[in-house]
């Protein structure tokens, strides 16, 4: 399974472009294109400070234990897997194919998680890990764009579809961004598949845009379009 590479852009117009972000299904795969688009905004200072640790205060009517996003470690694995599955199957429903969705296998996700743990391809790829108090809650990925030394890539970002709408999200970005800033980027770049607009509303608010980047990936037989979103650090 292929897992956080990209493979090297090329200019193009009205081209049909094709590739895959996060570690796609077996036997998805692809290149991608450049189309026209805006220059990317600057991503949303509420986001780019956020705190990657937060906890309830003394008086709290909510009383509940620490959330977090930390670096990833190898045990983790399977709980990534099992998230990726599950938040695949949640959000993409309708837009990737049933057979593709049916066959996502959390131990073959998590092995690919493992490896990239404990064996990432540089100092830039990078694995952050998502709590609630112990429990692990979703996780995100980072890499190099490939052909640029200014541009990071949030190549997967997953939350447990049981802790979705908790801030979890919104704390892996800022961790991605906040690291990305110390390894020398100048942009950050997501990808969100056609129809996934609780994805693209994500984004929005966190102050990334379209930048008019699209590719196709090929999954089972079907071609699922992407577009690659931007923001300045």
């Amino acid at each position: 399974m292929a897992m956080l590479t990209e493979p090297k852009e090329r200019e193009g117009r009205d081209e049909r472009d094709m590739g895959t972000t996060l570690p796609p299904p077996p036997g998805a795969g692809g290149s991608h294109t450049r189309t026209r688009g805006r220059a990317p905004v600057r991503i949303t200072t509420a986001y780019a400070g956020a705190m990657a640790h937060s906890h309830t205060h003394p008086g709290s009517a909510d009383l509940h234990a620490d959330v977090s996003v930390r670096p990833s470690v190898a045990s983790d694995a399977p709980a990534l897997g099992r998230i990726q599955a599950q938040a695949w199957r949640s959000a993409h429903a309708g837009t990737l194919p049933v057979t593709a969705l049916n066959d996502l296998d959390e131990d073959d996700l998590a092995r690919a998680w493992r490896s990239a743990i404990t064996s990432p391809p540089s100092a830039k790829h990078r694995m952050l890990t998502a709590c609630d108090g112990p429990t692990v809650v979703g996780f995100a990925a980072l890499a190099p764009a490939p052909g640029t030394e200014e541009t990071g890539e949030v190549v997967a970002l997953e939350v447990d579809p049981e802790h979705v709408r908790a801030g979890h999200g919104s704390r892996l970005l800022a961790a991605c961004t906040d690291i990305l800033r110390k390894t020398g980027a100048s942009h950050v770049r997501a990808w969100t598949i056609e129809g996934d607009q609780v994805r693209a509303d994500f984004l929005t608010t966190a102050g990334l845009e379209p930048i008019g980047v699209r590719r196709v990936l090929d999954v089972a037989g079907s071609q699922v379009r992407e577009e690659a979103w931007s923001a300045l650090l």
